[in-house]
């Protein structure tokens, strides 16, 4: 309501005679049970101050806004403008209503207005209305206004609960509306005007309800327009029967809405009639007509390959087309036979290890042409695939291989899980950890043919982790007859055939994967795997579907919405002809891209809109959004595929009017088993059916997503209900973000919400509460959560406060919390402001595309709450701004203003050099190792370089090592003191397969890094693990520039002696098979062993490799050439829990680790406590810091 039209008030005093109150008056409910105590001891305060104190509280409480649904926006200044709808009652109803009255001996009155109290109830679910009604009585509390109008009206603020029946609650209405007093009291204007300037901005109520019986004498009827009401409901009484007029505001409700409104009222009425002792949620509502029409909508059976498993119908597509391109990745390409015989004969070398039906086998690579091989065979072999993305924190990948019980895990050689899934306790490691690029080229060839069938379609496919709001990621079991319904429809929906090229986008660990994977692959049409570049740039990635003939699309919306951006800013750009459909979904779509992606693109390309939860097989609803949009405010998510059912219900399970906000229900084929090992879980979220009949499932999966019907049966999706939120498509419950801030050991609460800071961009902010006397900084706990949860979950910003606000019941008041604002933010405490005109103008780009001011020049990218969609809008901005093309990888190595601005006043060939791959890496590898450096905190000495400062202070010689991980430093650094510099050299070794071309390259990359730092000699190196041998090529090169070495620290690097690396090699095989053979039975053991005497086992190669990358696994090995200098090796004392033999054996046999005398003349060996990996980690960090320090020592001394 306006307060400026609405400073009428009249209210009944509100009173009880001590003599009439009953023991059913304890049942009324009032807006708290303050104001219930007050109200019943109101007949004992006799002071006209007390009562107006009470009327006072009452007043300037925060009363309930009833949120009745709408057709139109609700403006801020609103429009009113009057409607009415009639409605005759039969006079069969009148006479039943009646009869009613008279058995409870309550008024006709009464049962009226609670029927029209439930039916907003059912409308809001809210339990809480409060309903305006007019009085006759000269004697209730009479308000004046400044406009000298009278009225009287009284505020009706019950409750009602939807356990009640019917009965129960005209009876409590009817107590109420018998207390009203009758006891007058005057008001005089100046304390008037107090409660009419408490109540100023306060709606008092909505609604009105008024009954008129015409028999009775004619009162002057108020002019209920100046109240600014949403609706009023007037029932006129006379012989012939009831008449309900509709009196509503036309600039809210639409005419089809109130029609449908009033005859829902008389439904209701009906069924009061035929269960006067039913429960409010379960009368009827909806008209027959309605309830037919939603079951049409819902009658969606159409037969598929039900009998079937996924893989079967591959296998059938692979006989039609045998010769045609299945997969493409790069220069890379398989047909579907080359496909189904490589996925065959590994799927037969699962099955040998113990995969088959309901056995789940990991799944961790790289997009390649592995991956797909991958999936395909453990689905042939019976068992279902639990997908992991590569770039999750290992610990939230030790989390998964845990919780799934997983035995074997197939990844990639270059990602080393083996080695890092070492620091986890059995059984939280897998047993067996498979490379497959590996395994792919030593397992027998001449198994290629299909398997016989060991998976029914019940059993399960995959199970996909997604964000759990207990603090853990929960893992959604799949079968295949969910996976072929889907697949099948989807092959339907999107009219996909064999001339079709769909783009791969999704990271295997997001069931979007599932949607471009597995229609393409039955229908017969060509998979292309997107390179990660593609990812980066809506440009580049137009620009290779055009290059590749892409015809299908599927994209993340928000991806969607930059890529239409781009369009819109480049008029050179334009989407390649070859695309003729384009899916997105993921989160709501902005009507406005929408229509400026239908002005670019024209009738050429479909664009369809999808929704559907994990739990539902990837997409339950689509919607094929017209190519001419009219003005609308919203985008449909459509409706339910084939075989699906979608219903929108209230909390009570009872469908839900058009218009009215409910929750999603989903049935049909597409539903999961379930949570895996969560049964009460899926208990809750998977309930009982209360429409099953014939094929339709027996369960619905309540999504926790708020709806609404539109007229013709689209859905509207407008929501969540509980505190799960979708950022740029993924999916994530804020109580699991909340859960793992809570584990800092500084933190003592934490809350965390989404903000929306603009239409489409949602950021998490993450408020923090500390224990006494703690403190931690917002880059600690990013550092901390870095190492626990997937980079999209981590907030954008932090909020510290002493204290959280709480509501009346005890909870955190999200109201109240302090708000963000992302525009106009405290400066940091180290804002450093832009002084050069460059570095304006790239501050002025950052804060407009992050939303976010003052922004200082040496403020970092990430933690402002950038991400990679923002990322691609900035590139694309900076571009406009300077003229000047930003290569893909810049905002990978170029994280601050200073740093951009730094490169751009060396000119244009500085900013092409970004982009300079050095020769012997891949630009994608590249591209991936320098992403890895810009999540690394420390100054770099160029902005494409891979070496960080961990220490760049203090006065002695800078020490530079080559390692695997920022972690793999950090102990040092802190042990090696203040005073010594130390800077960290990219090894490459979870991204590069480590060949002698690749070892050289970095190695001739950090050189040129360590010359910028420090141009003169000595020079103090050391390498650990793999960066050993980048650390000996780097001293080569120094050596041969004439410059000296006057350290080269190897730390426990494997030398290249032939018989030391068959050693080791022979060492991890023979713990692998053994490993393999533990969990088979006896017989089993038996009949393994017996096939492979005196054969070459599968598995085995010629020359055993292991897990690790040594020289010679690779047709470039690096040639380890001889050192004349000293030589430096720290090796660790303790075995590896991979290793057969014991580090004992391996000393007495190979006292050098591999480095004989030939090549390391002066070799000095130190042992230090630990393994290969503890000894980095404390307490051993320790021990090794004092021995490199003694040896820097001693070396800066000679």
């Amino acid at each position: 309501m306006n307060s400026k039209n609405t400073d009428i008030l009249s209210i009944t005093s509100l009173n009880y005679e001590q003599n009439n109150v009953s023991q059913e008056s304890e049942s009324i409910q009032f807006i708290s049970e303050s104001v219930i105590l007050e109200t019943l001891t109101l007949s004992k305060l006799s002071s006209i101050e007390a009562r107006l104190s009470f009327l006072e509280k009452l007043l300037s409480g925060n009363l309930p806004i009833l949120e009745i649904p709408t057709a139109k926006t609700r403006a801020k200044i609103q429009d009113f403008a009057i409607a009415s709808q009639s409605l005759p009652l039969p006079k069969v109803l009148y006479e039943s209503l009646t009869t009613i009255s008279n058995q409870e001996k309550v008024s006709l009155y009464c049962i009226l207005l609670t029927s029209f109290q439930i039916l907003l109830y059912r409308y809001t679910n809210q339990t809480e209305i409060i309903i305006g009604t007019p009085v006759n009585n000269k004697n209730n509390l009479i308000i004046k206004n400044k406009f000298d109008i009278f009225e009287n009206v009284s505020l009706l603020p019950l409750q009602l609960n939807s356990d009640n029946s019917f009965n129960e609650l005209i009876q409590i209405l009817q107590i109420t509306l018998d207390a009203q007093t009758h006891q007058s009291l005057s008001i005089n204007s100046e304390i008037a005007e107090i409660l009419l300037q408490n109540s100023k901005d306060q709606v008092l109520f909505q609604v009105l309800f008024e009954l008129q019986n015409l028999a009775e004498k004619a009162v002057e009827e108020p002019n209920w327009e100046i109240f600014n009401l949403d609706l009023i409901l007037k029932i006129i009484e006379q012989p012939e029967g009831l008449s309900c007029v509709f009196t509503y505001n036309s600039g809210l409700f639409e005419t089809a809405q109130i029609e449908r409104m009033s005859e829902h009222f008389q439904v209701l009425l009906e069924s009061v009639v035929a269960h006067p002792g039913g429960q409010v949620a379960t009368l009827d509502l909806l008209t027959p007509a309605e309830k037919e029409q939603i079951a049409a909508w819902n009658n969606t059976q159409i037969n598929y390959p039900h009998n079937h498993c996924i893989h079967q119908l591959f296998e059938r597509q692979v006989s039609k087309t045998p010769d045609a391109v299945a997969v493409v990745f790069e220069e890379q390409q398989l047909t579907y036979q080359e496909l189904n015989q490589r996925a065959n004969a590994l799927a037969h070398y699962l099955q040998e290890i113990g995969v088959k039906a309901e056995v789940l086998v990991g799944i961790c690579v790289e997009r390649s042409l592995e991956m797909v091989i991958g999936i395909l065979a453990i689905l042939k072999a019976g068992g279902a695939y639990v997908p992991l993305d590569p770039s999750y924190p290992i610990e939230r990948i030790g989390y998964i291989l845990e919780d799934a019980q997983i035995d074997i895990l197939l990844t990639q050689q270059n990602l080393n899980l083996n080695q890092l899934l070492n620091q986890f306790p059995q059984p939280q490691k897998p047993t067996q950890v498979l490379n497959v690029d590996q395994l792919l080229l030593e397992i027998a060839p001449d198994s290629t043919h299909n398997l016989a069938e060991t998976a029914a379609p019940n059993n399960l496919a995959y199970v996909i982790y997604t964000s759990g709001s207990t603090g853990k990621p929960k893992g959604v079991e799949i079968p295949h007859r969910a996976l072929v319904n889907f697949a099948q429809a989807a092959v339907q929906e999107y009219e996909i055939t064999q001339s079709d090229h769909i783009l791969q986008f999704a990271s295997i660990s997001f069931d979007a994967s599932v949607e471009e994977i597995y229609p393409c692959l039955i229908a017969g049409g060509t998979l292309v795997l997107r390179s990660e570049e593609m990812g980066y740039s809506p440009s580049l990635l137009l620009e290779k579907s055009c290059d590749y003939g892409i015809t299908v699309l599927d994209l993340p919306t928000a991806f969607w919405h930059l890529l239409t951006a781009e369009l819109a800013n480049n008029l050179q750009l334009q989407l390649p002809p070859s695309i003729r459909l384009v899916i997105i979904g993921g989160e709501a779509v902005n009507p406005k891209q929408v229509t400026i992606w239908n002005r670019l693109v024209g009738t050429s390309c479909q664009l369809i809109n999808t929704y559907g939860p994990t739990e539902t097989t990837v997409v339950a609803t689509s919607y094929k959004i017209p190519h001419q949009l009219d003005n609308v405010s919203t985008i449909p998510i459509g409706r339910p595929l084939p075989n699906l059912q979608t219903y929108i219900l209230d909390k009570n399970l009872q469908p839900v009017p058009v218009g009215v906000p409910g929750e999603i229900y989903i049935g049909g084929a597409g539903l999961a088993r379930g949570y895996l090992n969560r049964p009460e879980l899926t208990k809750e979220k998977f309930v009982t059916n209360p429409f099953a009949q014939g094929h339709s499932s027996k369960l619905l999966y309540k999504t926790g997503d708020l709806a609404r019907y539109q007229a013709e049966g689209k859905i509207e999706y407008l929501g969540r209900i509980d505190n799960q939120v979708k950022i740029r498509g993924f999916r994530i419950e804020l109580g699991e973000i909340e859960a793992t801030i809570a584990l800092h050991q500084n933190i003592q609460q934490t809350v965390v919400i989404a903000k929306e800071n603009s239409p489409g961009d949602k950021r998490l902010v993450g408020y923090i509460v500390t224990y006494p006397e703690q403190t931690v900084t917002k880059e600690e706990i990013r550092g901390f959560l870095k190492q626990k949860l997937p980079h999209y979950m981590i907030p954008s910003t932090f909020i510290f406060i002493e204290a959280f606000p709480l509501t009346p019941n005890s909870k955190v008041d999200l109201k109240a919390l302090p708000q963000i604002d992302f525009v106009n933010q405290t400066a940091t405490e180290n804002y450093v402001a832009p002084s050069s005109e460059l570095e304006i103008k790239l501050t002025s780009v950052w804060e407009k595309v992050l939303e976010i001011k003052p922004i200082g020049i040496k403020d970092d990218f990430l933690e402002l709450g950038g991400n990679s969609l923002l990322a691609i809008t900035l590139m694309s901005e900076i571009e406009q701004t300077l003229q000047q093309k930003m290569p893909l990888n810049a905002i990978s190595s170029l994280t601050t203003v200073e740093q951009m601005a730094s490169c751009f006043a060396q000119g244009q060939p500085a900013i092409q050099d970004l982009s300079t791959t050095p020769d012997g890496i891949n630009s994608a590898d590249y591209q991936t190792l320098l992403t890895i450096m810009a999540g690394r905190k420390g100054a770099r000495p160029r902005p494409n370089s891979l070496m960080v400062a961990m220490q760049n202070k203090g006065s002695k010689p800078p020490f530079f090592l080559c390692a695997n991980a920022y972690e793999e430093a950090a102990g040092l650094v802190s042990y090696l003191g203040e005073e010594q510099p130390f800077y960290l050299m990219e090894s490459g070794y979870f991204t590069l397969k480590c060949t002698g071309r690749q070892i050289k390259a970095l190695a001739t990359h950090h050189l040129e890094d360590i010359l910028a730092v420090q141009p003169q000699a000595p020079y103090f190196l050391a390498g650990y693990s793999t960066g050993g041998l980048i650390a000996w090529e780097i001293a080569q090169q120094l050596r041969a520039m004439g410059k000296e070495v006057a350290l080269l620290a190897i730390l426990d690097t494997d030398g290249p002696q032939s018989i030391y690396e068959y050693y080791q090699s022979l060492s991890y095989t023979l713990q692998t098979q053994l490993n393999k053979l533990a969990n088979l039975q006896m017989i089993d053991k038996l009949k393994y062993l017996g096939g492979k005497i005196g054969t070459k086992a599968k598995g085995f190669s010629e020359q055993p490799t292991s897990d690790l990358p040594t020289f010679k696994q690779h047709s470039n090995p690096y040639i380890v050439q001889p050192y004349p200098g000293t030589v430096s090796l720290f090796l660790s004392a303790e075995a590896e829990p991979a290793s057969f033999f014991s580090h004992k054996i391996k000393f007495m046999l190979f006292p050098r680790a591999g480095w004989y005398q030939e090549i390391a003349p002066q070799l000095k060996i130190e042992q230090v406590s630990g393994d290969h990996l503890s000894m980095l980690e404390e307490p051993n960090v320790q021990i090794l810091a004092t021995k490199l320090k003694q040896y820097l020592t001693m070396s800066n001394e000679q």
